[in-house]
């Protein structure tokens, strides 16, 4: 991803930073995120150091993992409300769409946005040719997302996602909608 990140006025992709680490600990201590993603818990700072450090980009690659981040009076960068990034297989040209956003972030339409982004840059930037995703079917507001921007739902998983508390423990499992995106179909 370019080193300009986008900017909607409300919201902004950025590079993840030292500074996030106490945000990103305490929006994946959120239930609902436990419990529909695949991040560690419990999760600790140390944990959330490694994550920003891992999603550094190599001098001269485009960021594949950014912050999405709201204005903040005291962060100049802005205060973290969620990430979204691509995991990529280079063999193929495909990637794997991933989103979290923090409560506080939620019902505004930034995590659309910032998917949206993510996958322009992922085709035009990176030059893949297919982005899939995942959703658990209880999370209505993750597939919706999905099918805003122009994934097609391609199948169900049966019970392929394990559902987990704060402290890691199983909770049940329920179905996966999978979903997928061709260059030309995001909307």
């Amino acid at each position: 991803m370019a080193p300009n990140h986008p900017d909607r006025g409300d919201v902004r992709l950025r590079l993840l930073q030292p500074d996030d680490v106490d945000d990103i600990v305490a929006a994946v201590s959120e239930p609902g995120l436990v419990r529909f993603t695949r991040v560690p818990a419990p999760y600790s700072a140390d944990q959330a150091r490694e994550f920003v450090a891992g999603c550094r980009p190599r001098k001269g690659e485009p960021a594949r993992t950014l912050a999405l981040a709201v204005p903040d009076a005291d962060r100049a960068a802005g205060r973290l409300v969620g990430v979204v990034g691509l995991d990529v297989d280079e063999r193929d040209g495909n990637a794997e769409l991933g989103y979290w956003t923090a409560p506080a972030g939620r019902g505004r339409g930034l995590t659309t946005w910032g998917a949206r982004e993510t996958c322009r840059r992922g085709f035009d930037v990176l030059g893949l040719a297919r982005i899939h995703l995942t959703t658990s079917v209880d999370n209505p507001a993750s597939s919706a997302i999905a099918a805003r921007l122009g994934f097609v739902h391609t199948g169900t998983a049966r019970s392929a996602i394990l559902h987990r508390g704060l402290d890691g423990t199983p909770m049940g499992r329920s179905d996966a909608a999978e979903w997928d995106l061709l260059r030309g179909e995001l909307r």
